[in-house]
């Protein structure tokens, strides 16, 4: 670049020096080389408008891109999602990992469903349909259990197609939580597992399951520290994960006033504690594994913790009835379970 040159960019350089200090300093860890991203903006500056530039620019080091003129707050975080899902490719591999039956990640996971799975195994033959289901392996586990009519969906379709190509699912919709195309009462039930957590708008997507589902909805999800005993008396915790959502918690008072609100039958819920820890994906669950049976100790450890009321489970399974109590198999729900009849708002009786 000539003197001249360098002389033209100078001030663009200048801006993009201060709109760094001002806007990226805090991910200088994440983006160590200051002069490459400087000059990542200088090069798409020479290219458009700076919001281009910047949009350009910050794809080009994979950030997220800034709002697109119009976007709505809620439209923005689904657009990070699904642009996550097509630049992460450590994704690529997620699926084949979560068919391994033989890993510590199927242990856990199995200790989500199963409890679900024994409450409610004489639904095999009901309608279900799974939500934030972005590789189709909620419904391909449900199948695998002896659920026959499972439809998979999630606001993207690419993970999907991949496992009808190989033959994991038969069939799937691409649909937003937030506003599900299918009409009243098209399925028995909902589940959304570790997905809820990601949307913009979760209660929305609810009462959309809510909606589109005859019998009932389930929820597995990360619980909220600071709703229902025992309570987490800290800060508030912010969490946020690379795809751009914030973690957004559940509580059994929060589903219960949901329950209230629509005059609903029943809810059942249940707290269970998990460790998660990256890696577990490829760990063995072999007890000739000392990795493995740390992990579980960590777990069993954690789950008496809670049984004593020492710390709070960390996971929510939750079931919400659209069903009167006297067609709910309460039988099936063990001590750990709580489950609530309520008795119905009296002024729409």
């Amino acid at each position: 670049m000539t003197g001249n040159k360098q002389s033209e960019y100078a001030p663009i350089k200048s801006l993009l020096l201060r709109w760094y200090e001002e806007h990226l300093a805090a991910l200088d860890e994440e983006f160590r080389n200051k002069d490459a991203l400087l000059q990542a903006f200088a090069d798409a500056a020479q290219k458009g408008g700076m919001g281009d530039a910047v949009r350009e620019a910050l794809e080009r080091i994979g950030g997220a891109a800034p709002p697109v003129a119009g976007e709505s707050h809620a439209e923005r975080v689904y657009r990070a999602h699904l642009e996550f899902e097509e630049k992460e490719t450590s994704l690529e591999s997620s699926l084949d990992a979560r068919l391994r039956t033989d890993t510590a990640n199927w242990w856990r996971h199995r200790r989500l469903w199963e409890p679900v799975f024994d409450c409610l195994s004489h639904t095999k033959n009901d309608r279900w349909l799974t939500v934030g289901d972005t590789f189709g392996s909620d419904a391909f586990q449900m199948m695998r259990e002896g659920f026959r009519n499972v439809l998979p969906t999630s606001i993207g379709g690419t993970f999907l197609e991949d496992s009808k190509k190989r033959g994991l699912i038969a069939e799937y919709r691409v649909e937003n939580a937030e506003a599900l195309s299918f009409a009243d009462g098209s399925f028995d039930w909902a589940v959304c597992r570790e997905a809820f957590h990601h949307f913009p708008r979760p209660m929305v997507a609810l009462y959309e399951m809510l909606r589109v589902a005859r019998k009932g909805v389930v929820l597995i999800e990360p619980q909220d520290p600071m709703i229902d005993v025992p309570q987490y008396t800290g800060e508030p915790i912010l969490g946020y994960e690379k795809a751009g959502n914030y973690i957004y918690t559940i509580s059994r008072r929060e589903l219960e006033k949901v329950v209230l609100g629509l005059d609903l039958p029943v809810l059942a819920t249940r707290g269970l504690f998990d460790v998660y820890y990256e890696g577990v994906e490829e760990l063995p669950a072999s007890d000739a594994i000392p990795q493995f049976l740390e992990f579980r100790r960590q777990t069993e450890e954690g789950q008496a913790r809670c049984a004593q009321n020492l710390q709070k489970n960390n996971y929510l399974l939750a079931i919400i009835y659209k069903q009167k109590l006297q067609e709910v198999d309460v039988t099936r729900y063990n001590g750990y379970w709580k489950i609530t009849a309520y008795p119905g708002n009296p002024f729409l009786k």
